[in-house]
């Protein structure tokens, strides 16, 4: 800018017309003659010489010119690109303060999820500890609760001699009708194991029913089958002693006389009564053995039972 005026755009066409104006004066000094006389320079030559050195040094200054415009043209881009890339530096520290905020922003974040991962890990791990102690204690609880069950079933299920029965029903047949037919006096339960160890109760105790009896009263330790489990693998054996309905009979004429009637009769001695029997073991109220026999009279002329080597039928004894 120069006297108020912007000569950038209009410096190239001073710049062609100086040298247009050049070009036409110096084509006018080759073709004209009228500018030199006897060797010298006339006026109008004078006035082309001057014309063509003022024309050159316009030209020269009006290059001048457009390489000043030119530097300060290239000064002003330059400005602006220095002014442009300190904008954009700046711009660039502004967002990397920001992103340098941003990271600051996530590495405190990070560092408190890493604190809360740390606060969340001791407490599942409390949790774990816990519940862990929580099931000890639940199934220590399960197991006392068991134990207790168990000791109350044990108690509420011991047995003792005086918890044993045995039930027998027997009927008689006799080919003699006034033949003195047995009755049940007494009964003895015989317990062994695998060891052979023997338990032998005895009794005569009893109640009776319509066709049998009930023994009871029994007396002595069981030692190990105060226990069911025990009766599992036991054996057991039962006898039972029997007596005649009356001691002897009276001889008389009658009785001889039928005696001989009889044996006519039949053409043979009368056989002895036949009794069939059935003997049921009673422990603690249940019935775990069942079994048939009969009663027969030895040669000693007493009258017994003997239901040998019965096994207890283990669905029938309580269970835990």
């Amino acid at each position: 800018m120069f006297l108020g005026i912007d000569w950038e755009p209009i410096m190239p066409a001073i710049t062609a017309v100086l040298v247009f104006g050049t070009v036409v004066l110096g084509i006018a000094g080759l073709y004209s003659d009228k500018h030199m006389k006897d060797g010298k320079l006339t006026r109008s030559g004078w006035h082309v010489a001057g014309f063509m050195v003022l024309l050159g040094i316009l030209t020269i200054l009006s290059g001048i010119a457009n390489q000043r415009i030119a530097d300060a043209k290239e000064r002003k881009l330059a400005e602006e690109r220095t002014l442009q890339f300190q904008a954009q530096i700046g711009e660039l520290r502004r967002v990397t303060g920001t992103l340098g905020g941003v990271t600051g922003s996530l590495t405190e974040l990070q560092g408190n999820m890493r604190e809360s991962l740390g606060t969340q890990r001791s407490l599942l791990s409390t949790a774990d500890r816990n519940l862990r102690l929580g099931a000890d204690l639940q199934q220590q609880g399960q197991a006392n609760t068991l134990a207790v069950l168990r000791r109350v079933f044990e108690e509420s299920n011991r047995l003792g001699a005086e918890r044993i029965g045995i039930s027998v029903t027997y009927g008689c047949t006799a080919e003699d009708p006034e033949d003195n037919l047995p009755q049940l006096e007494s009964a003895t339960l015989l317990i062994a194991d695998a060891s052979r160890r023997d338990i032998s109760l005895s009794t005569t105790g009893k109640i009776a029913f319509a066709d049998g009896v009930i023994f009871h009263g029994f007396l002595g330790d069981l030692g190990p089958y105060e226990s069911f489990a025990a009766w599992r693998n036991a054996r057991v054996t039962i006898r039972l002693t029997a007596r005649p309905t009356a001691l002897g009979r009276a001889l008389t004429i009658d009785s001889v006389r039928r005696w001989d009637e009889l044996v006519k009769r039949l053409g043979r001695h009368p056989l002895p009564p036949v009794c069939r029997a059935a003997g049921a073991l009673i422990l603690n109220g249940r019935q775990v053995v069942t079994t048939p026999s009969r009663i027969t009279q030895n040669r000693n002329g007493q009258w017994v039972a003997e239901f040998s080597d019965l096994r207890v039928d283990p669905e029938r004894l309580p269970s835990f």
